[in-house]
């Protein structure tokens, strides 16, 4: 089966497996030494340069483990647990820092239902700038061996120069000063009762090649003596014996039901997970689950939970997600109420009714996670698609609320679902159920068109003294649903905003829907009073219509002698707004734009070499000043 096991996780470098299976990278960026991973969990992304999460009503992910500020870095790393170095690097995470030529040892601390790290040291540094450590994996016999790319450079960008030098790479091994060197032994050659003795070895490596060998030979008479080693294991040991035991084909019922009742947390985990794997679990199990979910002590068994419901059949993960739902002590942690979230909304999607069901319960909108958490993220996703099947889910939503802050709490959803969206065409039972207890913000009736909202909207954008977030708020809503007849209003608010620039911003933009000529007088009679920020938009709302551009134009256009000067100069118009202004389909604004601003002639090869050789004198006779230099990209280059 092929499957996304749990999506994101940054600029993903590596992928590591601790012994108790949990799943780790590393990241190449600032801040953190990487990512946790679970099962079915949506986390952090390079969303510029990888896309949006796939799931557009996931509504929310996971960050990276946090840790102390610390510089850029692409890395792999490893959690040591393989016996043959000393105990201090035991459970530790070894990760490679190229770019810093040396090898980190960090501390892996729980941080709730994840975890963050601490640095402890550098096992390894060196002052040679051409060490760089790219990979790093331990061997058969506990020592770690590390990959030194060895060259001036880790990247690639100008390899095509012939910036690599090919001939340098290299290994190095870290091993015990004092200890006993350890030797891989040939685990092939040993019984299944040998191997099955391996897995208590403290060598990790050894552990797993044992599984993947007993896998290999799957032999049923081997199940009672597994079973009985397992009921009175612990901790990781305890799992590897659990792994052996379905290896061999000891996945029964009975089985599963002794591993849900087990004293080591981690092996009711893994038995909630492969019965969440197989997608179908019997009456007897569910029940079972669903017990563990309103009693288990323990955070990470619960967070299992919540990713195994998600993959049962959706009565089944209803009732796993009730109970779920009922542990308040959750309700603060930092990944429980977006597993639970998941769940719900996969039945949300395929299963609607069931989740109506759930909200039919007075006790389910009780909990402290369902207000906090369930609710808003509820009405937002049937919302979010538009249809009117799923807008009558919304009203139904909204007529089994028991109260009216759990109203306002459905509202908040809905809002920002329709962010952006006009809201005319409402069913009527939706609008008649969202009336029920009169929740809803100003902003939201002036999306809904009410004549009565869009009229106490314009006086309060206009209005000086009006408190300047609701200002804000009504403003960015008139951005994005056009009203008839509201330019005056928006002019007052532009022209009185005296030096609030953000204020002056909003108005600009509010004004940008308004298909009247008259917008660009009035932006350019306040042009003077503008700061760098509103000019900005004001060019690009300016730049954005052919008359609008017109005016600007004009506004541009050489002043006959005793004409007083104009407020707006060619030199301060952006490259973006002059490239907009060029794409007008206007023969007379183009001639006035080429008049003002020639293109430049794209210069001979010869030329630009010429130029070159220059710049490059320039820059070879001066020492140059790093912080400056940062600056100077920070403020010109560093946006694109």
């Amino acid at each position: 089966i092929y499957e996304v096991f749990s999506e994101g996780g940054g600029n993903a470098f590596g992928c590591e497996f601790d012994s108790a299976g949990r799943v780790f990278s590393g990241h190449n960026g600032g801040d953190t030494r990487g990512f946790h991973y679970q099962q079915g969990a949506y986390l952090q992304k390079g969303f510029e340069k990888h896309g949006p999460l796939s799931n557009p009503y996931a509504f929310g992910y996971f960050p990276a483990m946090p840790m102390a500020s610390e510089p850029r870095f692409t890395h792999n790393f490893v959690i040591y647990d393989h016996g043959s170095l000393p105990d201090r690097y035991t459970g530790r995470l070894l990760g490679v820092e190229p770019l810093q030529g040396r090898i980190v040892m960090s501390e892996i601390q729980p941080d709730r239902s994840s975890f963050k790290t601490v640095d402890l040291a550098r096992p390894v540094v060196s002052e040679d700038r051409w060490f760089r450590p790219v990979d790093i994996k331990v061997g058969p016999g506990g020592a770690v061996y590390v990959c030194d790319w060895y060259d001036r450079q880790v990247n690639h960008y100008r390899n095509h120069e012939g910036q690599i030098d090919v001939s340098n790479g290299r290994i190095y091994r870290m091993r015990s000063k004092t200890g006993t060197r350890a030797h891989s032994e040939n685990l092939a050659k040993l019984s299944h009762e040998g191997l099955i003795q391996r897995l208590g070895d403290t060598n990790r490596w050894v552990r797993q090649t044992a599984l993947r060998l007993i896998a290999d030979r799957p032999d049923p008479a081997h199940i009672p003596a597994l079973s009985k080693a397992l009921a009175g294991a612990r901790g990781p040991r305890a799992v590897d014996l659990l792994w052996a035991l379905v290896l061999q084909g000891g996945g029964t019922e009975a089985e599963s039901l002794r591993g849900l009742a087990h004293p080591e947390p981690l092996v009711r985990l893994w038995t909630a997970r492969r019965l969440g794997d197989a997608r179908r679990a019997s009456p007897e199990l569910v029940q079972r689950l669903v017990g563990l979910a309103a009693t288990d002590p323990d955070l990470e068994v619960r967070n299992q939970l919540a990713s195994t419901a998600r993959r049962l059949p959706p009565t089944d993960a209803a009732r796993i997600l009730k109970a779920l739902c009922a542990r308040d002590v959750d309700v603060d942690d930092n990944r429980q109420p977006l597993l639970l979230w998941w769940a719900l909304e996969t039945l949300c999607t395929g299963s609607p009714e069931i989740v109506l069901g759930l909200y039919s319960d007075p006790t389910f909108w009780d909990r402290p996670m369902v207000q906090k958490h369930l609710l808003e993220r509820t009405a937002r996703r049937w919302a979010q698609s538009g249809s009117r099947r799923e807008l009558l889910l919304c009203a139904a939503l909204f007529e089994r609320s028991p109260s009216v802050d759990s109203s306002r709490r459905l509202m908040q959803g809905f809002e920002a679902a329709f962010k952006g969206r006009p809201l005319a065409g409402l069913p009527n039972n939706l609008v008649q159920a969202m009336a029920r207890h009169g929740v809803g913000s100003p902003a939201f009736a002036v999306r809904r068109g009410d004549p009565v909202a869009i009229r106490r909207a314009l006086a309060t954008v206009a209005d000086e003294m009006a408190p300047r977030a609701e200002r804000l708020e009504l403003l960015g809503v008139l951005s994005e649903v056009p009203v008839p007849g509201a330019l005056p209003a928006l002019a007052r608010a532009y022209r009185g905003a005296a030096k609030d620039d953000v204020l002056r911003q909003a108005a600009l933009m509010a004004m940008q829907p308004q298909e009247d000529a008259a917008v660009a007088g009035i932006i350019l009679g306040a042009w003077p009073a503008l700061g760098p920020a509103a000019r900005a938009t004001a060019q690009t709302v300016l730049s954005s219509r052919a008359g609008w551009s017109r005016s600007l134009v004009d506004e541009l256009q050489p002043r006959p002698a005793g004409a007083a000067p104009s407020q707006v100069k060619p030199d301060s118009i952006s490259l973006g707004t002059l490239r907009r202004l060029r794409q007008h389909a206007d023969p007379e604004l183009k001639a006035k734009v080429a008049a003002l601003w020639p293109e430049p002639r794209t210069p001979t090869t010869s030329e630009m070499e010429e130029l070159i050789r220059k710049r490059a004198a320039i820059v070879r006779a001066g020492s140059g000043d790093p912080y400056n230099g940062r600056s100077l990209f920070q403020n010109t280059c560093a946006g694109c």
